[in-house]
């Protein structure tokens, strides 16, 4: 089951806008520390062909993937969408540091603001059939914790898979290998918290 696709033409231009412009930042970073193309996709495990429809805004990564190319790049999936951390304490509903996505089903947003790097707080919202792709990643935290303020969501652990709903949570050491998937018919809305900050 995937999630389903954009509806109008105003959908489809935002989600144009953000793979352009993903597909601009990775390049330019790769440009910035002289890899060539071949370099950061054996680095990330993609094939040549795919890095280049991502770099040109044809294709969105799954979250497996970003987090891949961010680690060759030697940064954090955050800086692959041009986004800046917040600098205060408070961060507003209008003005969290949004990492979009929508092909993918998921939205991601930063609503912490921490200068030491400790923790790392997402509100995360993924939509029914949708999740983090088929491959389970690791991206350098020491523990995370997810919980589920609506809807519900399968966390995949290694071999396991924990179904959560509303109200529930889970903690688990972040060198497992991961991922969720919504598998209901409603979006699933997550607090996802990361010691220390790696996203």
């Amino acid at each position: 089951m995937n999630p389903p696709p954009p509806e109008n033409e105003a959908e489809i231009a935002e989600l144009d806008e953000v793979k352009s412009s993903l597909g601009r930042r990775i390049k330019d970073l790769r440009n910035e520390r002289g890899m060539s193309a071949r370099v950061l996709a054996e680095a990330s495990g993609v094939t040549g062909g795919f890095l280049s429809q991502v770099e040109n805004g044809k294709v969105m990564p799954s979250v497996g993937t970003l987090i891949r190319l961010a680690t060759a790049l030697g940064t954090r999936v955050g800086e692959l969408f041009n986004q800046v951390e917040p600098g205060g304490r408070v961060i507003r509903a209008n003005d969290r540091p949004a990492y979009p996505l929508t092909e993918q089903g998921v939205n991601d947003a930063l609503i912490s603001s921490d200068p030491s790097g400790e923790v790392e707080v997402l509100h995360s919202t993924i939509e029914p059939g949708a999740g983090t792709g088929d491959e389970l990643y690791t991206h350098g935290t020491r523990v995370e914790i997810v919980y589920v303020e609506s809807g519900e969501i399968h966390i995949r652990l290694e071999g396991e898979e924990i179904p959560l709903g509303a109200g529930d949570s889970i903690t688990f050491a972040g060198d497992t290998p991961h991922g969720a998937t919504n598998r209901g018919n409603q979006p699933a809305v997550l607090i996802w918290v990361a010691a220390p900050a790696r996203y």
